[in-house]
């Protein structure tokens, strides 16, 4: 077969002396090798016709009656009913696809990626072969085998070619009066490979506004944000590029074509003179020039077969069946369920039958065709053919192409010296040189009509096309590239009429080249619809180029052409001397020579199509705007039924549709990664970027919230944040024993929302805690969280700015840490205050924590250094991680029986998506979230699963073990001290420069710790301290902790802010155990969360934090208070008035009625080795029982810390990672 080729190709080879004989044969051995084709192809269609014809006569009412024939298991179909490498004797798949294309090649790969998943792949056509992945023969494919070789209807008024005619239908004239039966060319691929091994696998993605169109017209999911990481995903990209727009390490091997032909660089240069930029067409902008990108490996094509399907074929649960024609989709009358298929196969017909659904995939043209022989489509249309319709739908309208003028032509001074074959055949098979130039395309040029607009969205691009042939770098350019022996071969593929190519074509190609202009987003519209009812009958392509009433598509084309002529006048293009070569056709030689009324009969004439139709089976919201599926691509009003290709795209790209069919099949399966992360928290944000800092490692990221804003970044506005969207606002349930002060005797719990977690709505306090408190969870046989084994990974995240116990923290990680300064005499005053009574002062995160030291905060430059800024936002830009904002994960997808974790579900504006995962999922999505999708996903305790009617995977102890910080916030003092007014624009002009009031996270100076029970030799504290100086602001306070009114204003009536401070003093270590639960099935509803605070039946709780008050008590005592002359603001709210004031009666009062949450929840999903102990992950943070599945976030802690969570959160974190990847 090679040989063959080779000798159809030396004539591809600049006719030099004594080589023209030889070539002529060569030349005449290819013209009879056309002609053979074409001889095949006619007797082909009047054999099908015989058997369509034959199937009438004798099987009418075979259509009827649903094709049963050959559909008894025990018949012939299951015995044929084979793959090359396997026989089975399944009936039922879990999945059908119809078409092995761009897009079903793609999806049955990723769908087989589960073994639990069984897929049936039906493809008309056949393998690829040897002859097909040769990139300079793409032309030559479009008469073989791999082409369903379909025409256009004919276009109207061909005949008319005479100057008065021209004008008077001028209004509504249509194009393609130049070629062959008025009837354009419509190549689509027939085989594993789809319209990728026939095509010249030039990869364009379009523009940013494409796609957030698609999303603007009602779907949502499809915008360019969307899909973004979709088209990364599939990528190896290995030219050069924005690489932060590209992926590597996918499937699919994209290259940028590597040339320093002197045209090349010309036609560069000369658009680069003309403003337009050099850039990557496939990244952040697209008004420009570059040079190409195309799918190729080692120098051969890379067809979607071979990138998605090959590494798939010997999957036990993938079956595929070439050489089979789909006809019919089996669909249930009454309730519109698609169950099957029937398809012919040598000329018997088959059944198959699915469990889940059929994925129709058999591009723009086929897709519609069988939708609508299957009974859905336009009513009208089909009873005409006496079709029984299901489903009255648009299905083939909305035809688009990019409509293209290829005779632009230019004729320079440069001729490429010519190779010979030996070596061209040589650097082919060595992966490089002339043979590796699909179509010899080498460069693009996007520019706009509207040089004033805004917008970066081209109308009109060129391609840059060189006639000769290239030196010996490697020329991966997938397009066609006319040279000598090209030219026969474009009349034939493009169907010119004989007088239309002579006069067009009539250049030198040796020393010339073309610019073709491409209408990228044409008006008008064409369509698609059935001969007759029979599959066999190809169907009637309308594409209706230069329709539109307007004349937008003519006039544009008009205005590329103007541009293209621009570049005549580069210094550029005059440095090779290029020339315009006089084409013009002799129904266009009236015209004024270059006129407007040329150039647009030129363009009626010969403009065709460059094989990139879409749009048939339209996505959007509903059928009386035209669409055909919905988002999630699902046909409107029957189940169990998709389609996934090019036809649904609702407006065309600016870009070519391989690209994008691919990232459409991407879409359909969700996406499969190596991990998947639920939530973008204080752990998930730390693993996302640990993970991804190893390229060969894909990670998706899901968060229910979105971004940070300017407002969170401000330190003192955090309980401000509290009923905003970065909150997801819950409460508890009624209290019995604490909370009694607050409305409905429920404490508030505020979680982060958002990416970044609670990290965006916390104090930014950065406290560890003690070293006894990792040491206990190790002590409970949690091997490797002892505290030697935690302090490096504190360390590795911190970039510590401050003075302090430098052993014990880390500079130039990820993390700032700042101490706050402050010379505020209220803070200067409780710090002297706690020395004088044995307290040292300290960093509470070094070697010591009894003792009192200025606040440690996450802060950088005066502002909040969330996680999600610290971590996740420095790798946003790697293309192996994908961020999915503003998305619910509903449930965790476990295989049964084997109980094993192998993706999610999540909800987006409104529609469930599906992720995978090839290794685990994590899920981080806090103390409060984590366990309530454990639940709704069956792992969980099992009496209490089956009461709210879910299915039980795992019975385990999850959401029990729950623990937070009580704290006493309303312990306030008066002295002789008033804050200094700072003006508005002083606050904000200093918080601008790093500095104030606005950078002091909840306006907390100072923390103290506290050892109250003496019988406890241990240094670890058991109470802290937490010192407010004043604000001149507490109003937001009764909101914050939702005070009932009258509380309130016991508490806080009497007091003056401005020369007041505040200690908070809070239980570090509770005996207390509260519990989540769900409160029914629906993943939307909050669950019940009862903190139980205060609930040990021995009252250590409750008894420790009044040893606390009594302590923080003894401040008034010392000299740094009495220089303040400060005093206990007399504040009983009302509950507590009956017991004598100060009394242990009265405090145990007042405690159980104002004590909250210092919003520090851990524990519901304990850390330990047994889960009949309540553990339900083990020191490797997997979930007991339960395969691929892992918990990381403050859920895990076995045992409340002497600190605040977001530190250890972020640690448990930085150890996962660190566990993952030392099992790598």
């Amino acid at each position: 077969m090679l040989q063959e080729v080779v000798k159809i190709i030396q004539i591809n080879e600049p006719v030099e002396g004594e080589e023209e004989k030889s070539i002529k044969k060569c030349y005449e051995k290819g013209q009879q090798m056309i002609e053979q084709l074409t001889e095949e192809n006619a007797e082909m269609e009047i054999e099908t016709q015989s058997e369509v014809d034959f199937e009438a006569s004798s099987s009418r009412d075979a259509e009827t009656s649903d094709f049963t024939r050959n559909t008894d298991p025990t018949s012939q179909t299951n015995n044929d009913f084979v793959q090359p490498s396997k026989r089975t004797s399944i009936s039922y798949y879990d999945y059908i696809i119809v078409g092995g294309g761009a897009a079903g090649s793609v999806i049955a790969s990723r769908l087989t990626e589960q073994e639990n998943i069984s897929v049936l792949l039906i493809e008309a056509g056949d393998e690829e072969s040897d002859f097909s992945e040769i990139p300079r023969m793409f032309i030559f494919l479009q008469g073989l085998e791999y082409n369903w070789n379909y025409v256009s209807t004919p276009q109207h008024y061909s005949s008319f070619g005479t100057l008065n005619k021209i004008i008077k239908i001028q209004a509504t004239m249509v194009n393609v009066l130049g070629l062959e039966n008025r009837q354009c060319a419509i190549p689509r691929g027939k085989g594993l490979g789809g319209s990728s091994i026939l095509g010249g696998s030039l990869y364009m993605r379009g523009n940013k506004k494409d796609y957030d169109d698609w999303c603007h017209q009602g779907n949502p999911g499809w915008c360019y944000d969307d899909v973004l990481p979709l088209f990364k995903y599939s990528e190896n990209f290995k030219g050069i590029g924005d690489l932060c727009y590209h992926g590597t390490g996918g499937d699919l091997t994209v290259e940028s074509v590597k040339t320093t032909h002197p045209q090349v660089a010309a036609f560069i240069n000369a658009n680069k003179e003309l403003g337009r930029p050099e850039l990557d067409f496939n990244a952040a902008h697209q008004l420009g020039v570059s040079k190409t990108q195309m799918m190729n490996r080692d120098g051969k094509k890379l067809s979607t077969s071979k990138a998605f399907l090959k590494p798939a074929i010997n999957r036990n649960n993938l079956y595929i069946e070439k050489n089979s024609l789909v006809t019919k989709i089996l669909i249930n009358h009454h309730t519109k369920n698609a169950y099957g298929v029937l398809y012919s196969k040598n000329g018997v017909m088959y059944e198959a039958k699915c469990r889940k659904e059929v994925i129709v995939s058999g591009g723009t043209i086929n897709t519609p065709q069988l939708l609508m022989l299957s009974g859905i489509g336009p009513e009208k249309h089909l009873r005409r053919l006496r079709i029984p319709v299901i489903k009255d739908l648009p299905v083939g309208y909305n035809l688009q192409d990019h409509a293209v003028y290829f005779a632009l032509h230019f004729n320079t001074n440069y001729t490429q010296a010519a190779i010979p074959l030996k070596e061209n055949v040589e650097n082919y098979l060595n992966g490089f040189g002339g043979f590796t130039a699909g179509g010899n395309a080498q460069a693009l040029a996007f520019l706009k009509r509207n040089c004033t607009h805004t917008s970066d969205h081209p109308h009109v691009a060129f391609f840059k096309t060189n006639q000769s042939r290239t030196n010996d770098q490697p020329d991966i350019a997938f397009i066609m590239g006319p040279s000598i022996s090209f030219f026969p071969f474009i009349e034939k593929a493009y169907r010119y009429s004989n007088e239309s190519f002579k006069a067009g074509w009539a250049v030198d190609p040796r020393n010339s080249f073309i610019v073709s202009i491409i209408l990228l987003h044409p008006k008008s519209r064409g369509r698609v619809k059935l001969k007759s009812r029979f599959p066999y009958h190809y169907p009637e392509i309308d594409l209706n180029f230069l329709s539109d009433r307007e004349e937008h598509d003519i006039e544009t084309l008009y205005y590329g052409i103007r541009e293209a002529l621009r570049l005549f006048d580069t210094d550029a293009l005059k440095s090779i001397n290029a020339t315009l070569p006089y084409t013009a056709l002799p129904a266009c030689q009236h015209h004024p020579y270059l006129s407007k009324k040329y150039w647009c009969c030129q363009l009626r004439q010969l403009t065709t199509s460059i094989f990139q139709p879409v749009g048939t089976c339209k996505m959007g919201p509903t059928p009386k705007h035209g669409a055909v599926v919905d988002s999630t691509l699902s046909v409107h009003g029957i189940r169990n039924l998709r389609v996934a290709d090019a036809s649904i795209m609702p407006t065309h790209v600016s870009g070519f549709a391989n690209a994008a069919v691919i990232m459409i099949a991407e879409k359909l399966n969700g996406g499969v990664y190596d991990y998947i992360i639920v939530g973008a928290g204080s752990a998930g944000s730390v693993i996302a970027n640990r993970l991804t800092a190893q390229k060969n490692i894909s990670v998706l990221i899901i968060e229910a919230g979105g971004e940070e804003s300017n407002f969170t970044d401000i330190p003192l506005m955090s309980f401000f944040l509290q009923g905003l969207e970065y909150n997801w606002n819950y409460t508890t349930t009624r209290q019995n024993v604490s909370c009694l002060g607050y409305v409905n005797q429920q404490c508030v719990v505020p979680r982060g929302k958002g990416l970044g977690g609670s990290s965006i709505i916390n104090a930014c306090l950065y406290v560890r805690g003690h070293k006894k408190d990792y040491d206990d969870w190790k002590s409970e046989g949690n091997s490797g969280w002892g505290y030697e084994d935690v302090l490096p990974l504190f360390k590795r995240s911190e970039d510590f700015k401050s003075v302090g116990d430098v052993d014990y923290h880390g500079t130039g990680g990820y993390l700032s840490v700042n101490v706050v300064k402050s010379n505020h005499t209220q803070v200067e005053a409780f710090i002297e205050a706690n020395k004088e009574l044995g307290r040292p002062e300290i960093d509470y995160n070094g070697k010591r924590q009894l003792g009192v030291g200025r606040t440690q905060t996450n802060t950088i430059n005066g502002r909040r250094h969330s996680v999600g800024k610290a971590f996740l936002q420095l790798a946003r830009n790697r293309t192996n991680l994908c961020v999915e904002s503003n998305s619910l994960v509903t449930k965790i997808l476990i295989k049964s029986p084997k109980k094993q974790a192998y993706g999610v579900l999540y909800n987006k504006n409104g529609i469930t998506y599906k992720a995978k995962c090839r290794k685990e999922v994590i899920v981080s999505a806090g103390t409060v979230n984590s366990p309530q999708l454990l639940m709704l996903s069956g792992i969980g305790p099992k009496s209490h699963l089956k009461k709210i009617g879910i299915p039980v995977i795992q019975d385990l102890s999850v959401g029990c073990n729950l623990q937070d910080h009580p704290a006493y916030v309303d312990l306030i003092f008066e002295t002789n001290y008033t804050e200094p007014v700072t003006t508005l624009e002083e606050n904000i002009r200093n918080y601008l420069n790093g500095f104030g009031g606005l950078t002091v996270s909840a306006n907390v100076h100072a923390l103290a710790f506290l050892q109250t029970n003496f019988s406890n030799l241990s240094e670890s504290p058991d109470i802290e301290l937490i010192m407010v100086p004043s604000d001149n602001s507490i109003s937001y306070l009764k909101k914050a902790h939702r005070y009932i009114s009258e509380n309130f204003d016991a508490v806080w009536s009497k007091v003056n802010p401005a020369k007041s401070l505040t200690i908070a003093t809070v239980l570090l270590h509770p005996k207390s155990r509260g519990s989540i639960k769900l409160k029914s099935s629906s993943p939307f509803e909050p669950p019940l969360i009862n903190l139980n605070f205060l609930s040990d039946k021995k009252e250590n709780d409750i008894d420790t934090m009044y040893r606390g008050i009594q302590r923080t008590l003894q401040l008034l005592e010392t000299k740094a208070f009495k220089s303040l002359n400060a005093s206990l603001v007399y504040n009983p709210v009302p509950a507590c008035k009956h017991h004598q004031y100060l009394s242990k009666k009265y405090w145990y009062c007042q405690i159980r009625q104002l004590t909250t949450s210092l919003y520090h929840p851990v524990g519901t999903c304990k850390m330990g080795p047994d889960p009949n102990k309540g553990a339900v992950v083990n020191s490797k943070l997997q979930v007991h029982g339960v395969c691929n599945l892992r918990v990381a976030d403050a859920s895990i802690i076995p045992l409340q810390t002497s600190g605040h969570t977001n530190a250890p959160a972020i640690m448990i974190g930085e150890k996962l990672s660190q566990i993952i990847l030392n099992e790598q």
